[in-house]
């Protein structure tokens, strides 16, 4: 072996395998254990508290807005570019919605365009609407460990940092609600947005797999099932255009490809891109008359 062939191998290895203190997976005793938990509480807190129904919503909003716009059209499929600084707050954003890690959750998505609706698919109605939904997430026979392989773009020191402090960064925040509002902070502004967040998230999986219109073939050809889903994409913030997304995944708007097409993650995505703060936004290419096919004056 020549010496650049030993650093080359040294290389791959080192974006493949998890450095010291890093997570290597998801646990699924720790994700029982937090649905059963967050559920009861949150209907608890629903049926016999004193709900804080817009604070919860709110907050709801903007981790949604964190896990979609950062781990998914983001980290998962770099569909525009941003600071260093606004990586951590996304990958912040997306910890606080207590969906596995950043690494995790990036890794398992892209595993899921690659296998989208066939036999290696983790979470595909072809296996029932609960299996896709939640069970999935409940199972000891399905491999949660990260894909380094499938990540090595985020290989970032600030990244690690956060997936390394995932569950402080957590902590940190109840703890921060309690000081702040008590316990009833906690519930209000954490464990029911969270708890919303899941099944707004999963849905993509179970119901946009299931129920919905199927315009376009999407890769894997003969095998990919993902459906437009209005009420969904209301629901979810426009990530129920599935089907769109699916056939064109880089895109940074999953709505829009039609007049009404509602996309609210997109739409923020505007906002941040008149601001600075995000670039190189990945759209659907102008059509020959000039008029743009989706939501933005700087669609190219």
């Amino acid at each position: 072996m020549t010496v650049r062939e030993a650093v080359d191998h040294m290389s791959s290895a080192l974006r493949r395998e998890p450095r010291v203190g890093e997570s290597k997976g998801r646990s699924v005793t720790s994700t029982k254990i937090s649905f059963v938990t967050f559920h009861l509480l949150s209907a608890a807190w629903l049926f016999l508290g004193h709900p804080h129904l817009l604070g919860a919503l709110a907050t709801w909003f903007i981790v949604q807005v964190g896990v979609f716009a950062g781990y998914h059209r983001y980290f998962s499929h770099r569909s525009y570019k941003t600071h260093p600084w606004f990586e951590v707050v996304l990958a912040g954003l997306g910890c606080l919605a207590n969906q596995g890690g950043l690494f995790w959750w990036v890794s398992e998505h892209r595993h899921h365009h690659r296998t989208a609706d066939t036999d290696a698919d983790f979470h595909s109605p072809r296996d029932g609407f609960w299996h896709s939904h939640m069970g999935w997430l409940l199972r000891d026979d399905i491999d949660d460990r990260v894909k380094w392989d499938l990540i090595p773009d985020l290989n970032r020191p600030w990244l690690r940092w956060v997936d390394r402090n995932d569950l402080r960064i957590k902590i940190a925040y109840a703890a921060s609600l309690a000081l702040l509002f008590g316990w009833s902070g906690i519930i209000a502004f954490w464990v029911v947005p969270v708890t919303l967040c899941w099944h707004t998230s999963l849905a993509t999986n179970s119901f946009c797999h299931a129920f919905g219109s199927h315009p376009t073939e999407c890769p894997p050809k003969g095998w990919c099932a993902a459906r437009n889903n209005a009420l969904v994409a209301l629901l979810n913030l426009g990530e129920g255009w599935h089907n769109n997304h699916h056939t064109h995944p880089t895109y940074a708007h999953h709505g829009f490809h039609r007049w009404y097409e509602l996309d609210v993650v997109y739409v923020v995505l505007l906002g941040l891109e008149k601001l600075g703060v995000i670039w190189d936004v990945k759209r659907r290419p102008r059509r020959r008359d000039g008029h743009n096919l989706s939501l933005g004056a700087n669609a190219a």
